[in-house]
């Protein structure tokens, strides 16, 4: 029996919705403060419920952090996932939908800047968190895999493993140089940044018809 499981699943609808006000406003402080900063004190009085009834819904701050991580890392997923169900039918169309991905992610980074430091740190020592990043580091792969696969452009790669890996690492490294150091990256800097980022990822993708 996990921790996850001995404490109450809540089954009547104003408990389900007290639960959700919960880890949203342990998202929010998480966010904030960052997770070592942030208290079930904070928890409870950002949620308007008692630090008893946190605790009877969650055992510690480090279970409610993984559950917050955990829906975090579906949005993100949702992100790449996306990708997988676009009919991609022109070059035009892949570099709309790599311009929009990289937007995507730079919102949902920079929402919680905080979030994602902590996250990053308590990768390296929390074998938990490690398997759920790194669970959903493999769907995004395969999102990305399967609408390589799916598109109608010709593409110039025929190791879509490889190219995958290549746009995630390239798009992760333009989303963390642009959430994390916005005193060096101007917001213009940033849009010019995407574009060449989504230059690169044509020019290596596509057949490209020179003139």
């Amino acid at each position: 029996m996990t921790d996850e499981t001995i404490y109450r699943e809540p089954q009547q609808k104003r408990s389900i919705e007290k639960k959700e006000r919960i880890l949203a406003a342990s998202y929010a402080q998480f966010c904030q403060n960052g997770y070592a900063q942030t208290t079930m004190n904070d928890i409870a009085k950002s949620a308007k419920v008692s630090v008893g009834t946190v605790y009877s819904y969650f055992k510690d701050k480090k279970m409610i952090f993984k559950l917050v991580y955990e829906t975090y890392v579906n949005s993100l997923e949702q992100t790449f996932e996306l990708a997988q169900y676009q009919e991609i039918t022109s070059i035009a169309a892949l570099e709309e939908l790599f311009i929009r991905s990289i937007k995507d992610l730079i919102k949902l980074h920079q929402d919680s800047i905080n979030f994602q430091k902590e996250t990053k740190m308590l990768y390296q020592i929390d074998e938990e968190v490690a398997k759920l990043s790194d669970a959903s580091y493999q769907k995004s792969l395969d999102f990305i895999k399967e609408a390589l696969q799916s598109t109608k452009v010709a593409l110039r790669v025929t190791d879509f493993d490889a190219a995958a890996i290549l746009i995630r690492v390239l798009c992760d490294g333009v989303v963390d140089q642009i959430t994390f150091y916005p005193e060096l990256i101007s917001e213009k800097k940033a849009d010019q940044l995407i574009q060449e980022t989504t230059e690169m990822l044509k020019r290596y993708l596509c057949v490209m018809n020179e003139d």
